[in-house]
């Protein structure tokens, strides 16, 4: 009787450094679109936090609700507001990179070398190199600078503003409004 044993080696150093520049141009991404001012210390700060849990996660099972608290943790870090709306803005920005750009990694990485998946106490382990995570990083960044552009162009002073008329007892004045 034999028995097949699959055996997965991560290497925390690697995991490591490759989650650190991933989550530093996902997190400076963010603040550019956000168009927020942030020391390169604080988006280094916050790169390491996401690299330390990610490192953590393998060893120990993870859930959404850690996941969630530690972006709004790695948000605060790079931009620590008291105006809960800016807040949730840059925290949606930064879920709209991380998710066009993861996305477009696994894409990637599923078009090239097919689909590997491992799990490890709860944490998804996807085999592919950091080429196809930088790749996917590019092609990501690319898609929601095309999506902006896209949104911008459609947006014009003739689609905002409408003439309207006001009329206020026996009065009716014209005026132009913007539309919200």
């Amino acid at each position: 009787m034999s028995y097949e044993v699959d055996i997965l080696i991560v290497y925390a150093d690697i995991v490591f450094i490759e989650n650190l520049i991933i989550n530093y141009v996902i997190l400076y991404v963010t603040t550019l679109l956000k168009k927020i001012k942030v020391s390169y210390f604080r988006i280094l700060l916050s790169a390491i936090c996401g690299s330390v849990y990610a490192i953590v996660s393998i060893i120990v099972s993870d859930n959404i609700i850690s996941k969630i608290i530690l972006s709004i943790v790695m948000i605060l870090i790079i931009y620590p507001t008291k105006d809960i709306r800016k807040f949730l803005e840059t925290l949606a920005i930064f879920y709209l990179v991380s998710i066009t750009t993861g996305g477009a990694s696994i894409a990637i990485s599923y078009l090239v070398n097919g689909y590997k998946i491992n799990t490890v106490n709860g944490a998804t382990i996807v085999d592919f190199p950091i080429l196809f995570s930088s790749i996917g990083l590019i092609l990501g960044i690319i898609l929601i600078k095309i999506t902006i552009n896209n949104v911008k162009s459609k947006i014009t002073k003739k689609n905002i503003f409408y003439d309207i008329e006001v009329f206020i007892g026996n009065k009716r004045t014209k005026i132009k409004a913007l539309l919200d």
